[in-house]
């Protein structure tokens, strides 16, 4: 089917989620091998133990400011070049061979852009510590031995909110920082590194910063060649490296999948199942019992280590496919109608589209001989193709759920598949393939009973399913009546026919892409620009379907069915017919959620292989331009710092002064006080003998001037 899913209607306004590894690796060769040699554009170099160090004469833009390009250039005699490779990526061995940070840390992996996240810490006292969240990615040619390994701090949204930032810690950027590793002509390898890192180190500026540090990169470069040939000495392998395979393979940026690689082998066993002639004659009819036939055909085949009997049968039921599909697949509900079903426990999806069962069923006499319950721990899985179903069961042999109880004996059940297809009018037609060990011991010797018990379990099996499909016709007959209530089912079942994408996001709601939509169908459709989506089309791709469509957790049967309708109608231009279908009307009941749940979420992968691409062919940001807030130079905090000790010690000179005046008049203020409190302290008497009165007057004076 030929669909209008184009970047020509997914383009609005969001920015694309994160770097690629094409793009970064295009920037990292761009920088070593056009700017850098380009050799004009740089400063004279600078050398210590082998290693060059360099400065680029313009300053780039790095998250809003201005920094210099660095540049380191030296050799390693006694090591090759994947040993160099090696030591760069394990990232968080770091700290064994370089003093610098305090922390290293793979934080992630993200299969889709062929990355992987990386947290650093570095100690920066007196100042607050630096934090640093940035992508690895890599490349490796073993035939030409060239490798390259570049980490980034662009677009590093997603490294921060799974790690964010500590409390008093300073973001720190590197925007480039990459490593070109070639062998030598004569042996051993040539290492050419840049990068282009923001410390924020206020009130310095970059320049500053690397000019008087560059001792310390110059150590750097002596410390990593000292590593690599350490690792060297290990012996390993010329194509052996610490990265996973998938960061190092070649190719288009594809969307990162669930490995439902246990899903797909599980229903390709049921396929291979039905090979064979239907059309031979049966071993033998059942009635059932609403008055239908079951055709029955055996084979014998091994199953759990010993032959067992494997039964094909075929019957039909007055019900659609869909409502037989729930009535087999649901297994909370069976055992309400299958009186054999004595336990059951669902432990949740093991791998993507595959549930966990363990169960336990009553087993018949044989010769009067009472035999103790099966167990089974089984896988199950389901696909829906148009109108088929195809569900089946298979033996879990290396389950760890422990058993019910010790009495019970352990069933292997090689294969239980069921195909529901229409039947032509308005029923199902069901194929079914049951082969299963019960470990009867004795019992098998006498083959003829226990296959006849086991004919006869199957078709009390088929017609208690049949009654339970048509029960099922019944309840949602009369729920869309308004007469009974609406019936509930499995919801596990549409994460069995769909499996989640990986890029789901458990917080994401039905209203939240509804809310981020415009309101004018046409608008929908609008492309505005060429390098962005719009907000609501990412949200859709993250909404989990399983959790929003579960009708168990709604508050509101009808308000939920018709928020499920508006977010169908956003994307109803891409749908197919069959999908539309499903959306024929408001859903009524749980059935009709489960469809319209498949629809939508053939309709999510659609949208998601389109966002994929269009991130896969976004540009990154401009790390090469000349805008951006400059600090302050070395020799400008130099001359601002003497400004201010001279003015500070100005000021202090001045106080001092004014401190010494104020003193003198204080000591002024006190001599004059003195004096003339001694000259009215005087009586009359003292005047007969004032010439001697007098002197002692002037005598007190001069001594309180002294003073």
């Amino acid at each position: 089917v030929s669909l209008n899913l184009s970047q020509q209607y997914l383009c609005c306004c969001l920015p694309i989620a994160m770097p690629q590894r094409k793009a970064l690796l295009e920037l990292a060769r761009d920088r070593l091998e056009n700017f850098y040699a380009n050799k004009g554009n740089l400063e004279d170099p600078k050398e210590a133990d082998g290693i060059v160090f360099r400065l680029s004469k313009a300053d780039k833009s790095c998250a809003g400011d201005m920094v210099p390009l660095t540049f380191l250039e030296f050799d390693v005699p006694n090591a090759r070049p994947v040993d160099v490779f090696n030591v760069i990526m394990a990232a968080e061995n770091e700290t064994q061979w370089d003093k610098a940070p305090s922390e290293m840390r793979v934080i992630g992996e993200w299969k889709r852009y062929q990355a992987r996240g990386v947290v650093g810490f570095f100690d920066a006292k007196p100042l607050s510590s630096r934090e640093i969240h940035e992508w690895q990615v890599a490349s490796a040619n073993f035939t030409s031995e060239e490798f390259w390994v570049v980490y980034s701090t662009l677009e590093n949204d997603q490294l921060r909110n799974k790690e964010p930032l500590r409390a008093g810690a300073t973001e720190m950027q590197n925007c480039l920082c990459a490593y070109r590793i070639t062998p030598k002509a004569g042996g051993g390898v040539h290492v050419l590194n840049t990068q282009q890192i923001n410390e924020h180190p206020w009130p310095l500026n970059a320049r500053s910063v690397a000019n008087l540090g560059w001792q310390t990169s110059a150590a750097f470069g002596s410390h990593l060649r000292a590593a690599s040939e350490a690792q060297e000495k290990k012996g390993w392998a010329a194509n052996k490296t610490v990265a996973p395979a998938w960061m190092l393979k070649d190719g288009d940026c594809a969307l990162e999948r669930p490995d439902e690689s246990l899903r797909e082998s599980l229903l390709s066993k049921a396929y291979g199942s039905f090979n064979g002639s239907w059309e031979e004659p049966p071993k033998t009819v059942e009635k059932l019992a609403d008055g239908k036939e079951m055709k029955v055909w055996q084979l014998t085949a091994e199953c759990g280590g010993a032959e067992a009997p494997l039964f094909h049968a075929e019957f039909s039921v007055d019900a659609g496919p869909q409502e037989v599909f729930n009535a087999i697949a649901a297994k909370r509900r069976e055992a309400q109608w299958n009186p054999r079903l004595q336990q059951l426990n669902i432990s949740g999806f093991s791998d993507p589209g595959v549930r966990s069962v363990h169960e336990e069923f009553s087993m018949p006499s044989v010769m009067g001989l009472k035999l103790s319950p099966r167990e089974m721990f089984e896988f199950q899985a389901a696909e829906r193709n148009s109108s088929r179903y195809l569900l089946t069961f298979s033996s879990d042999t290396d389950s760890p759920i422990p058993s019910f109880n010790n009495s019970a004996v352990k069933a292997t059940q090689c294969v239980a598949a069921y195909e529901v297809v229409p039947d032509g009018s308005a029923g199902s037609r069901i194929r079914m393939v049951q082969h299963l060990n019960a470990n009867v011991g004795m019992a098998e010797h006498v083959q003829f009973l226990w296959e006849k018990r086991v004919i006869s379990m199957l078709s009390a099996w088929a017609s208690e399913l049949s009654e339970e499909a048509r029960n099922i016709v019944a309840q949602r007959n009369c729920g869309k009546g308004g007469g009974c209530p609406l019936p509930g089912y499995d919801s596990d079942l549409l994460e069995l026919l769909s499996p989640s994408p990986l890029q789901r996001n458990s917080s994401m709601t039905i209203a939240k892409v509804l809310s981020l939509a415009p309101k004018q169908v046409s608008f929908r459709r609008l492309a505005t620009a060429t390098d962005s989506l719009p907000h609501w089309q990412r949200a859709f791709g993250k909404l989990p379907l399983t959790t929003v469509l579960n009708v168990t957790q709604w508050d509101s049967f009808e308000s939920r069915a018709d928020e499920v309708m508006s977010l169908f109608r956003l994307v109803e231009h891409n749908a197919t017919d069959d999908e539309k279908e499903a959306f024929a009307s408001l859903a009524h009941d749980a059935l009709d959620v489960q469809r319209q749940g498949e629809a939508l979420a053939s309709l999510q992968w659609r949208y998601l292989e389109v966002i994929n691409r269009h991130d896969c062919d976004a540009s990154l940001p401009d790390i090469n331009g000349n805008t951006g807030n400059r600090a302050w130079s070395f020799a400008v905090v130099v001359a601002i710092a003497v400004a201010i000790v001279v003015l500070l010690l100005s000021c202090i000179s001045c106080c001092c002064v004014k401190l010494y005046r104020i003193r003198r008049e204080r000591q002024a203020r006190q001599a004059a006080s003195l004096l003339l409190s001694a000259a009215s302290s005087c009586a009359p008497s003292d005047r007969a003998v004032a010439p001697t009165s007098e002197a002692s007057t002037t005598a007190s004076q001069g001594e309180v001037l002294r003073r």
